[in-house]
């Protein structure tokens, strides 16, 4: 039934199908199947090959997946789910990009998994592609795991344990992006810049909270 699915390219059909995705198989789903399952949504190369309405439904697949499932699954599968979401962010389509940064963004609020753990595909991705819209779409998603991470913390009383690993994930960050200034692509470098103020912001309002 899945595969049939990923041949659907009608809007509003989609769209009932996602409806019924969430209500009756994402609910449903079992720890053991949840790799099959991701499989079934992967992405290819050729981002031509589907249309915006496919492409921006299977995220929200993913984003089914975050938001339904007990978190010790999602937090299980934090790395899967990741790098599925990852496939899509060289997608040439902002709206598909940013359906990307909202997926994971969900995948940070519902899970206890290690940033490190999260982040790791677009810090590979990052490193790898001279596409610009790669670069701009993994810097776009690394924005949103920190800003995601900085809001969980800090509304969950700022435990001190919690606020290391906080500081400890954003100097990484910071550091890793930071050597990358001059080999991102030009048309990606303001996304860049803003997981650096990401970064920045995240460690300046640690150390306000910190000594507290």
């Amino acid at each position: 039934w899945l595969a049939q699915l990923k041949r659907l390219d009608d809007p509003h059909t989609l769209d009932l199908a996602l409806k019924y995705i969430r209500k009756y198989i994402i609910s449903k789903l079992e720890q053991p199947q949840i790799p099959s399952f991701l499989a079934c949504f992967s992405q290819s190369t050729d981002h031509k090959s589907r249309r915006q309405c496919s492409r921006i439904g299977w995220l929200l697949v993913f984003q089914g997946l975050c938001e339904l499932l007990p978190a010790t699954i999602v937090t299980k599968h934090a790395q899967r789910i990741s790098s599925a979401i990852c496939l899509y962010v060289s997608d040439p389509d902002q709206a598909v990009r940013n359906a990307c940064c909202t997926a994971v963004e969900r995948l940070v609020n519902n899970t206890s998994a290690a940033l490190d753990v999260i982040v790791a595909p677009f810090l590979s991705l990052l490193r790898s592609t001279h596409r610009w819209q790669a670069q701009d779409g993994a810097c776009q998603c690394l924005v949103k795991c920190i800003d995601a991470l900085k809001n969980t913390t800090t509304t969950t009383g700022n435990d001190p344990v919690e606020l290391q690993i906080l500081q400890a994930t954003a100097r990484k960050l910071l550091n890793v992006t930071r050597s990358m200034v001059k080999k991102i692509h030009p048309s990606a470098k303001s996304s860049l810049y803003l997981v650096l103020l990401a970064c920045a912001q995240t460690l300046a309002s640690v150390n306000v909270v910190g000594p507290q």
